[in-house]
C-alpha cells in the first residue's frame, strides 16, 4: 500500500509540475499542447488502470463460491485496490462528469429526480459503495449476482468514461479547480469514512487521492488522527496554497455548480460561502439592504396571517436561535400544537432543502407552504397583499426595495422574495469551533478537542453532518441535500422504545423506500436549540447521543428495514460522549442576527395597527 501511494502521489506531483511549468513558456500553442498531452496521457493510463483492476476482481467474484473463507478476503482485498485507482481519476471524472460521481461512488441510499414531476423517478444507487454493502453483507454469496450486475454497469461506464477522457478540453485554472474540489472531498468527506464504511480504508485512500500523502503517510489508523491539528496545520495550508495559485491561473470560475467560493483559502473561512448560490435567481444587484430590512419587518410581523396573532417569529424567535424551545411548535388555533419541532434558521440560507422532508428547494418556496397552511398561518398571499397596501409604510417600503425592479407593488413574489432576503442575512460561521480552526485562537480544551476526534471517526457524526457546514449539503460542491432514516422513536424510554409514526419524506412520495425518512439538520448553534429531533423527542444532547450510540432505532430492537443508520451501535464510552456534547456546544454563535424591528409599519385599520411584534402566540 505504502509503495502504490507514494508512486500515486509523485505521479499526480510530476502531472501538477507539467502543468505549472509549461505555463512559463511563451509558446502559447505548445504550452497548451503539453498541457492537454500530459493531462490526457495521465486519464488515459489510469482508467486503463481502474478497468484492468475491475476485470480481475469480476473474475475472482466469478470464482467465488463461498466455501473457501480466504477467497473473499482476497475478494476483498482486490475491491480496496479497485478503489484506489478510481481515487487516481475521481478529482477530474467528478469535475467534468458531475454525474459520474454517483454512477462510480455515489451512496448507497435512493434519490428522487425531478421532484417537481407529478411521479418522480427513483434513482437506485449504484457503484463502489453498493458493491461494498454486497461484499460486506452477512450473506454475500447471495448477493453474488447483483454484484457482477454492478460491474457490469461500472464496466460500462468505465469505458464511456475512457473515451470520453481523450476529448476533455484543460488548462490551469480548470485543472486547478479539479484538485480544489479534490482537497475538499478528502477532508470533508473521505477520511470520515463516508465511502468506506465497511472496508474502512479511508487512510489509505486520502493517501492515495494525492497531497494528503504529506500528513496521512505517518497515520495508519483514523484514531491516531487529531482532527483539530489535521484540519488547521494541513487541510489550511493545501487549500491555501491552491487559492494562491489561483491567483496567477484563474481568471473566472470554470466551474458554476458549487455554492464556495473557490477563490476562498479554505472552507473554513467566515465568508466561503455564497449565500445566494441556492437563491433561483442568484445573486441580484437590484436586491439591496432595503430588501432586507423590509423582509425583517414581514418576518415579526402578524398580519401575515389570517387572525393576526401569528408571525414566522412565532416559531423562529431570535433569542432561541431561531427556534421556538417547544417540543412541537404552536398551530394556528392558540392551545393547538403542530407535529414537527421548529428547525433553527440560522444559516438557513446555505442549505438546498427545507422542512424535514425537504419539499421546498428554496427558500422563496419554503414560505407559501406555512404562510398558507391551515395549521400554521391559515392565509393566502390575496390576503396578506390586501394588508400590507392598507399601509402607506410598507407601500413605500416595497418601492424602496425593489427600486430598479420592472415590479415594485405588493405581491407574493415580492413578499417570499423580501423574507429570503432577510433570511440570508443570518449566516454567521465565527464559532469557537471555527476561530480555533482557521487559528485565530487556541481556546478548546482538551474535552472538547477529544470530542472533535469522536465527531470524525468513532461517533461516524461527520459522515451525515458534513463539515463545515454540519449539515446534509454534501461536499465538495455543497450542490446536494441528503436525508437519513434513523428509526427516530417517539419517546427517551429506550427500554420500551416505539417508532414515531411520522412518515417522513415517505410520506411525500407515497414510497416504502423513503418511510421515516427526514433531512439531517445542521448541528450548528445545537446546544440552544433543545429539544431535537423532528419530533421534540428528545430533551438534552445526552439523550441524542444515547440514542445513537446503541444504533437507532433498528439497534433498539424496532422494525425498520430501511434505515440508512448503522444499527450495531457506536460503543462510545461514558468519556467519550461526553467529550462529544463538549465538542457540539462549541458550535454556537448567533452574531448579528438576534436583533428585533423596534416597531411595525403602521397600518389604517386600527386594530391591525395594535399587532404584536413577532406575533401573540
Amino acid at each position: 500500500m505504502k509503495a502504490l501511494a507514494l508512486k500515486s502521489f509523485f505521479a499526480i506531483l510530476i502531472l501538477s509540475f507539467v502543468f505549472l511549468a509549461t505555463s512559463l513558456t511563451p509558446v502559447e500553442d505548445s504550452r497548451q499542447e503539453r498541457i492537454t498531452s500530459a493531462f490526457h496521457d495521465y486519464l488515459d493510463r489510469h482508467s486503463i488502470e481502474m478497468l484492468d483492476a475491475l476485470h480481475a476482481f469480476k473474475e475472482d467474484v466469478i470464482a467465488y463460491s463461498g466455501i473457501d473463507s480466504s477467497a473473499l478476503t482476497t475478494i476483498r482485498n482486490k475491491f480496496r485496490e479497485l478503489r484506489s485507482t478510481y481515487k487516481l481519476i475521481e478529482p477530474f471524472s467528478s469535475y467534468y462528469f458531475i454525474a459520474s460521481e454517483r454512477n462510480f461512488n455515489g451512496p448507497v441510499v435512493p434519490e428522487v429526480e425531478d421532484e417537481d414531476d407529478e411521479r418522480p423517478k427513483i434513482e437506485w444507487p449504484h457503484g463502489l459503495q453498493q458493491m461494498e454493502a454486497y461484499l460486506w453483507d452477512d450473506n454475500p454469496l447471495g448477493l453474488k449476482s447483483k454484484l457482477l450486475d454492478e460491474i457490469a454497469l461500472m464496466d460500462e461506464n468505465l469505458m464511456a468514461l475512457h473515451i470520453a477522457f481523450k476529448t476533455l478540453p484543460t488548462d490551469e485554472a480548470r485543472f486547478i479547480e479539479a484538485m480544489q474540489l479534490q482537497v475538499i472531498r478528502i477532508f470533508m468527506m473521505g477520511i470520515t469514512g463516508f465511502d468506506t464504511p465497511e472496508s474502512g480504508n479511508a487512510i489509505g485512500e486520502a493517501t492515495i487521492s494525492l497531497l494528503a500523502f504529506l500528513f496521512f503517510s505517518n497515520n495508519t489508523s483514523l484514531n491516531e488522527i487529531d482532527f483539530l491539528s489535521l484540519y488547521k496545520n494541513h487541510y489550511i495550508t493545501i487549500s491555501k496554497a491552491f487559492s494562491d495559485m489561483r491567483k496567477n491561473f484563474v481568471e473566472k470560475n470554470h466551474y458554476p455548480s458549487s455554492a464556495l467560493r473557490l477563490e476562498a483559502q479554505s472552507v473554513f473561512q467566515s465568508d466561503a460561502f455564497n449565500r445566494f448560490f441556492y437563491n433561483p435567481r442568484g445573486t441580484d444587484p437590484a436586491f439591496s439592504a432595503e430588501a432586507s430590512a423590509l423582509g425583517k419587518a414581514l418576518f415579526f410581523d402578524p398580519a401575515l396571517s389570517e387572525n393576526n396573532k401569528r408571525a414566522c417569529a412565532s416559531c423562529h424567535r431570535p433569542e432561541k436561535a431561531f427556534t421556538d424551545g417547544m417540543k412541537t411548535s404552536s398551530g394556528f388555533l392558540e392551545g393547538e400544537m403542530l407535529t414537527r419541532n421548529a428547525p433553527t434558521l440560522i444559516n438557513v440560507a446555505l442549505q438546498r432543502n427545507y422542512f424535514y422532508d425537504m419539499r421546498a428547494d428554496h427558500l422563496e418556496g419554503q414560505i407559501g407552504h406555512v404562510l398558507t397552511n391551515k395549521n400554521e398561518m391559515q392565509s393566502s398571499f390575496e390576503s396578506a397583499v390586501k394588508k400590507l397596501k392598507a399601509s402607506p409604510q410598507y407601500v413605500e417600503w416595497f418601492r424602496k426595495a425593489f427600486k430598479g425592479k420592472e415590479d415594485t407593488v405588493i405581491s407574493k413574489v415580492s413578499i417570499e422574495n423580501a423574507i429570503s432576503e432577510y433570511e440570508r442575512t443570518l449566516v454567521t460561521l465565527n464559532s469557537k469551533f471555527d476561530r480555533n480552526i482557521r487559528g485565530e485562537e487556541i481556546t478548546f480544551s482538551d474535552e472538547e478537542r477529544s470530542g472533535f476526534n469522536v465527531f470524525m471517526n468513532k461517533g461516524k457524526c461527520g459522515t451525515c453532518h458534513y463539515l463545515p457546514l454540519f449539515n446534509n449539503v454534501v461536499p465538495p460542491q455543497f450542490t446536494l441535500s441528503e436525508f437519513e432514516i434513523i428509526g427516530t422513536t417517539r419517546t427517551t424510554n429506550f427500554e420500551k422504545p416505539e417508532l414515531d409514526p411520522d412518515k417522513g419524506r415517505g410520506a411525500l412520495f407515497g414510497t416504502e423506500l423513503f418511510m421515516h425518512g427526514f433531512k439531517t439538520p445542521t448541528l450548528r448553534n445545537i446546544a440552544l436549540t433543545a429539544p431535537y429531533m423532528h419530533n421534540g423527542a428528545f430533551e438534552t444532547l445526552e439523550q441524542v447521543v444515547e440514542f445513537y450510540n446503541r444504533g437507532g432505532g433498528a439497534g433498539l430492537g424496532l422494525t425498520v428495514p430501511n434505515q440508512t443508520l448503522p444499527p450495531d451501535g457506536l460503543q462510545l464510552s461514558p468519556v467519550e460522549k461526553k467529550s462529544l456534547v463538549a465538542f457540539l456546544q462549541t458550535l454556537t454563535d448567533t452574531t448579528n442576527t438576534s436583533s428585533k424591528p423596534s416597531k411595525l409599519p403602521s397600518m389604517k385599520n386600527a386594530l391591525l395597527d395594535k399587532r404584536k411584534i413577532g406575533g401573540e402566540y
